[in-house]
């Protein structure tokens, strides 16, 4: 591994392995540990960056280096071939070329928790965009890995849906262009050919259904004017799988409360700091050993 050309990001290393056949590259932001925690399995966050975006990138526009240093847990930040993901029927030259990405993320997983100390009930992954479909298809599909998820600014473009319980927290904002709340086709888009995309209650009712969660929620609205948000909480299933719904109803296409990283991302909504929320769902939602035994992914050689 070699560390990343920005100082102030000293732990963080950038590697990479093959897979497919393919170089991929991947960062890993591993903080050293906190006195008198030991030896301590600690929690893996996986990003995803959205299209055009890079690992790197996400890791600064939500902060998370800052937030795994101040919180004690691992980050992997994988690349997309041509700055995209395969998430199913999106986005661009990934999909088009049937490129294994969700193979390479778990490929990524397992080596990460071959050489660090990684609680394997507590993998989770979150992503914005492109990022965020991604990390639905890694639920549907891998939902022996990945304890929760936590999407922004997405729907899930991958089916079937999910099979087995995947702790879920969507965050959207109600004024989203490029994948509008409602569902349909985007009224702005950097793609040629872009998706018809499932309201996004469609989506979060399919986990409510999965995870066997009670079907009325707790609905509560926080702030005013622009800093006002809705949280729709369903309670825990018999397995401990939770989902909550944010909705900014200001909010647009970004990461709330995070960096502008891309001119194609509008200005973050100040309605909430996205990154604090997400990991404080990932911390308290119930480890991945209530899930139905299975093997860890295989690291690559």
């Amino acid at each position: 591994m070699r560390p990343t050309s920005d100082p102030r990001e000293s732990r963080a290393l950038a590697t990479t392995l093959v897979h497919d056949g393919v170089e991929r590259s991947y960062r890993v932001c591993a903080p050293p540990r906190r006195s008198g925690e030991g030896r301590r399995r600690r929690p893996l966050v996986v990003l995803l960056h959205g299209g055009g975006g890079t690992g790197v990138g996400i890791a600064r526009q939500g902060d998370w280096d800052r937030m795994a240093v101040q919180e004690g847990f691992i980050t992997l930040a994988p690349d997309g071939t041509s700055r995209a993901w395969n998430a199913g029927t999106c986005c661009g030259p990934p999909e088009r070329d049937g490129v294994d990405d969700q193979g390479f993320v778990l490929a990524a997983v397992a080596r990460v928790m071959a050489e660090h100390a990684i609680d394997p009930t507590r993998v989770f992954a979150t992503g914005l965009s492109n990022g965020g479909m991604m990390a639905y298809r890694l639920a549907c599909q891998a939902p022996h890995v990945f304890a929760a998820i936590a999407p922004v600014g997405c729907s899930s473009v991958w089916a079937p849906g999910p099979t087995a319980p995947v702790s879920l927290l969507h965050i959207h904002g109600l004024r989203d262009e490029f994948v509008p709340f409602e569902g349909g086709h985007p009224q702005r888009t950097l793609q040629q050919h872009p998706p018809s995309y499932r309201p996004v209650v469609d989506v979060v009712a399919d986990f409510v259904r999965v995870n066997g969660c009670p079907a009325d929620p707790t609905v509560r609205t926080e702030g005013a004017a622009l800093d006002e948000r809705t949280t729709t909480v369903w309670a825990p299933g018999p397995t401990g799988a939770t989902v909550e719904l944010v909705t900014i109803p200001r909010g647009m296409h970004s990461w709330p409360g995070g960096r502008r990283m891309l001119r194609t991302l509008d200005p973050p909504s100040p309605a909430i700091d996205a990154t604090a929320e997400i990991w404080r769902f990932f911390r308290d939602v119930p480890a991945r050993s209530a899930m139905p035994p299975s093997s860890p992914p295989t690291p690559p050689r």
